[in-house]
């Protein structure tokens, strides 16, 4: 689509929407255009760069608008300017290169939860995409073409205004399927010529990934995850290849993809937090909710464990709302049953269990640990 369009003299800016299910490659399909695409001539002598930004990790329409802009310009200040201010220097950048930049936003639905988490009414979102969507139009030339990927766009059309929606609903829409356990296998397959000594694996226990990989909803990266992990305990068991039974003991440890790319966003008191929360379930496996209080305390006891000063009571709620807008727990405030107002947090997951949960969160705090020593 972006070969043909962008390739038209005169060609208008394009707009592409990428969705699917976690694991099925909206990131690698991002980054494969990323790769193919950034540097190339187009038919009326601009360069088209292609700007990758992970919503995931910036969080904010801010911090991802400034991440394409620094790509271009990496001194510009962190602080002090405008949203508005930001696009003027990027389209500036633009024209005085030569360019025509497509902006790559993957993951975009995490941007979106945290605007929900903090209540702003939907126009001020529907107003920043106004201003990429049109920052063409006023810039009299298409200097820019947008990307975005998204679990599914159905939700944050919801939030947009009028204008936006039809804008968006026009653009083109892709979905990537789940995985079959052949596709699978094909993955699954190159990751271990590329990464196994040979000998050491065989077409069964690709088969037997793949399989497992279909039933938890055709997602890659699950089964990635598990020939990885059954690789490790291979090892520490002292075998010389993987055998069926690893694989079975890796497949009863891996996290959900989601959950893991949620961690992996995570601070390091954002973790203190779920970790204090998943010990407080396992400690109390009959328990629906736990209130703040409760969390409070536990989580002061973590950081101490761990060296750390814990947030105050007004930045651990935050904490909390950052955590619920991940979808990693659900938190609600509520007068039922209690003096005042309080807020009452649960788990979000069906899986991995509290004390799988307990037992990743610790891991990754002492590996952090490690390495800061």
């Amino acid at each position: 689509m972006f070969e043909r369009e962008l390739r038209k003299s005169g060609a208008g800016y394009v707009i592409a929407l990428v969705e699917g299910p976690v694991g099925t490659g909206k990131t690698t399909l991002v980054r494969l255009f990323e790769n193919k695409f950034d540097g190339r001539s187009l038919e009326d002598g601009r360069t088209l760069r292609a700007i990758y930004i992970n919503c995931g990790v910036a969080r904010r329409f801010y911090a991802a608008v400034l991440e394409a802009v620094q790509q271009l310009i990496p001194q510009l200040p962190r602080r002090g300017l405008s949203i508005d201010e930001l696009l003027g220097i990027l389209v500036d950048q633009l024209k005085e290169r030569n360019y025509h930049a497509v902006l790559l936003f993957d993951d975009f639905d995490y941007l979106q939860e945290v605007t929900e988490e903090k209540r702003r009414p939907t126009g001020y979102l529907s107003s920043l995409l106004h201003s990429l969507l049109r920052l063409s139009e006023h810039a009299g030339e298409p200097y820019l073409s947008l990307a975005f990927t998204a679990k599914d766009f159905t939700s944050l059309l919801r939030l947009l205004a009028g204008s936006i929606i039809s804008t968006l609903t026009a653009a083109r829409r892709f979905r990537l399927k789940p995985y079959t356990a052949d596709e699978l296998c094909d993955i699954l397959r190159d990751r271990a010529e590329q990464g196994f000594f040979p000998g050491t694996w065989s077409d069964e226990i690709i088969r037997l990934v793949a399989d497992i990989g279909e039933q938890e909803g055709g997602d890659a990266r699950c089964a990635i995850s598990i020939l990885y992990y059954a690789a490790q305990i291979a090892e520490s068991k002292g075998a010389t290849e993987i055998l069926p039974d690893h694989i079975r003991e890796a497949a009863g440890s891996v996290l959900p993809s989601d959950l893991e790319n949620a961690i992996y966003s995570m601070t390091r008191h954002e973790i203190l937090v779920l970790l204090s929360i998943a010990r407080l379930f396992d400690l109390k496996p009959d328990a629906a909710y736990i209130t703040m209080g409760e969390l409070e305390r536990e989580y002061q006891a973590t950081c101490e464990e761990f060296d750390e000063r814990p947030r105050a009571h007004t930045q651990l709620w935050h904490i909390v709302r950052r955590l619920s807008a991940l979808h990693v727990i659900h938190a609600v405030v509520s007068s039922h049953g209690q003096r005042g107002r309080t807020t009452n947090i649960r788990l979000a997951l069906h899986k991995p269990s509290a004390a799988r949960l307990r037992e990743v969160l610790e891991r990754e705090l002492a590996e952090e640990m490690d390495n800061y020593a």
